[in-house]
């Protein structure tokens, strides 16, 4: 099922934060199709230099990477940019947006690729996130998620300092003509790197994010392509979307699960979730003809994507050799489920479905 996954380019990292800082991956749950992209990796290189062991983000933290990552975090509460953001995700698409950015104030995106979703535009004003759909001519609203940003950025420092995120410098390289140092970020325990940042070290800009599965494949990767500092703003950069009709009727400030009406079919929910994790949004596409539900469950640093669709039962299941990917049959349904997670818990959240 090549649904595109609601993750890296859309909004609420920070760790929570660190998925939020840099802007495509910066859009928020959506009602209508995932739109996350598919990355051509083979033009993608993650950095100059190599990777270290294993183990070894599992010793302990940088004290310099750690300094350099806390900085991020600051800039992205103070740093205003602008410029040009491709984001990719493994088995997806790509898309292309334009971004300004107040900091932790105020966001938009402006879309001019794939040609499906050009001209949508998202804007976060620091009180409202607004997404306008020019095909529905309508706007879509939730709670803003820049001003969570303010929120996270504090317990995210908390835990570089608790020891609970394990921080390593892994190489230098060049994105956007900016010299940045690539920084690596685990959990406690968890596989080497799972989220890589690099970090322009004159003023703490995160100028690529990738994520990357249990085998330390990319999950997903945003970058941007040409950026600007501290470009001018003014009272109408951050206004909402015009010429659109009112905040529709799949607008809400919680995000739900589908329900039957919507989608056709009970959407299983996980008994089980890794320590952490909570449920962020929920989106309803299509695949194939048949609708697809897609929740996404987040801890801050790792993301769960759960995919159901009404499945007869005939024929193989496709299984995908690489980690990260678990295909399974329930209850009339075909699940998927991608994530960075190993495959141990990705069978535990599984068999836990309800």
């Amino acid at each position: 099922m090549r649904a595109r996954l609601p993750i890296l380019s859309r909004t609420g990292l920070a760790l929570a934060a660190l998925l939020c800082i840099g802007g495509a991956a910066q859009a928020g749950p959506r009602t209508g199709r995932p739109r996350l992209p598919r990355p051509h990796l083979g033009r993608l290189r993650p950095f100059v230099s190599p990777s270290p062991p294993a183990g070894a983000l599992q010793a302990q933290s940088d004290p310099t990477a750690r300094a350099l990552l806390r900085r991020m975090l600051v800039a992205g509460n103070n740093l205003a940019l602008a410029g040009t953001q491709v984001t990719t995700v493994a088995g997806g698409a790509t898309s292309e947006q334009y971004v300004l950015r107040d900091g932790a104030r105020a966001l938009r995106m402006d879309y001019t690729r794939p040609p499906q979703m050009r001209g949508e535009v998202i804007v976060d004003d620091g009180r409202t996130y607004y997404h306008y759909l020019p095909g529905q001519n309508r706007v879509e609203t939730q709670p803003s998620q820049v001003r969570s940003l303010r929120v996270r950025v504090p317990q995210v420092i908390t835990q570089i300092r608790s020891g609970e995120l394990l921080v390593q410098r892994l190489g230098q390289d060049t994105v956007a003509g900016h010299a940045c140092v690539v920084v690596g970020v685990t959990t406690r325990g968890g596989n080497p790197a799972e989220r890589k940042f690099w970090i322009d070290p004159t003023n703490g800009a995160q100028l690529k994010i990738e994520q990357d599965d249990a085998a330390g494949q990319p999950l997903s990767v945003s970058y941007y392509t040409s950026v600007t500092y501290n470009p001018p703003l003014n009272a109408h950069s951050f206004a909402p979307p015009q010429g659109a009709l009112a905040p529709g009727p799949n607008s809400s400030p919680q995000p739900t699960v589908p329900t039957p009406a919507q989608v056709g079919f009970t959407v299983l929910q996980p008994a089980f979730l890794p320590p952490g994790f909570h449920f962020q949004s929920a989106a309803v596409t299509k695949y194939q003809g048949k609708k697809v539900a897609a929740l996404r469950y987040v801890n801050g640093l790792n993301v769960l994507s759960l995919f159901e669709t009404p499945d007869n039962g005939r024929g193989p299941i496709k299984r995908y050799p690489r980690a990260g990917v678990l295909v399974a049959r329930q209850g009339g349904l075909k699940i998927v489920l991608v994530s960075s997670l190993g495959r141990n818990k990705l069978e535990k959240v599984v068999n836990s479905l309800r």
